[in-house]
């Protein structure tokens, strides 16, 4: 056998191999390999992507945990802000053919399952102090990304949200203070 067919044999079996076992990311092997830049891009959209759920499950949790109306106004405006633009990162990146997550994160998840055994003022807390975390991870991020995206569309998108996210923080910070 050709060293080209054995090549092709090869590939055609990573390929089928991929696709059963569901990691579409190998079965692509035979297009063009990703560069750094879309590397770089994708795991932004996965990032933004994933801290966008978490902040929209996590706010719906404090929506019916918390013990504060200040608290509740302020998870009710993170899970309009974040499912508004969870939605537009969707559709930025079905543009640009990325995948969004579906699920939070192992983190995010841990996080729920411990705010979900919190009540009250002590959930309140807890809340507050995540949704501070995860915004100041969030703005770095999208920081970076405006000055590192190669793909004009997340560069625009993540310029966009910034501000919105550090009035996010700041209004996190104010509850923290009170």
């Amino acid at each position: 056998m050709s060293q080209t067919k054995i090549s092709l044999t090869i590939q055609f079996a990573l390929v089928a191999a991929a696709l059963a076992i569901g990691l579409p990311s190998l079965a692509q092997t035979t297009g063009a390999p990703a560069t750094s830049a879309e590397n770089r891009d994708a795991g932004f959209v996965q990032q933004a992507g994933e801290g966008g759920l978490a902040e929209v499950e996590l706010s719906q949790l404090a929506l019916v945990s918390s013990a504060s109306p200040a608290v509740k106004n302020f998870a009710q405006q993170m899970v309009d802000a974040h499912t508004a633009n969870n939605k537009e990162l969707a559709l930025l990146a079905a543009k640009e053919n990325l995948r969004t997550p579906t699920d939070m994160d192992a983190d995010h998840v841990r996080l729920k399952a411990q705010l979900a055994t919190k009540q009250g003022a002590d959930f309140d807390r807890a809340y507050v102090d995540a949704m501070r975390r995860d915004h100041k991870k969030m703005a770095a991020l999208l920081e970076q990304t405006q000055g590192n995206a190669t793909n004009q569309d997340i560069k625009t998108f993540a310029q966009k949200t910034l501000p919105v996210v550090k009035h996010h923080l700041q209004m996190a910070d104010a509850l923290a203070r009170n």
